[in-house]
């Protein structure tokens, strides 16, 4: 599962909207939401990659761990 806070924390940190990171890694504004609202539970691997690279970060930093 994707962890949607760390998402939103790099957002935040490299000042990027979720309307920029969807268009930086071609995919849609509609898409890009109801991942972030957690109504795609489990993404592509390839778009978790996008989403890493653009964030500069890894993608096990993208992974949700569980408690």
């Amino acid at each position: 599962m994707l962890d949607v806070e760390r998402i939103k924390q790099r957002l935040s940190e490299k000042q990027l909207t979720e309307y920029r990171l969807a268009k930086n890694i071609g995919t849609s504004t509609a898409h890009m939401s109801r991942l972030m609202t957690g109504d795609i539970k489990d993404p592509r691997f390839e778009l978790v990659c996008k989403i890493a690279d653009a964030l500069d970060i890894t993608v096990d930093e993208l992974r949700k761990k569980d408690e």
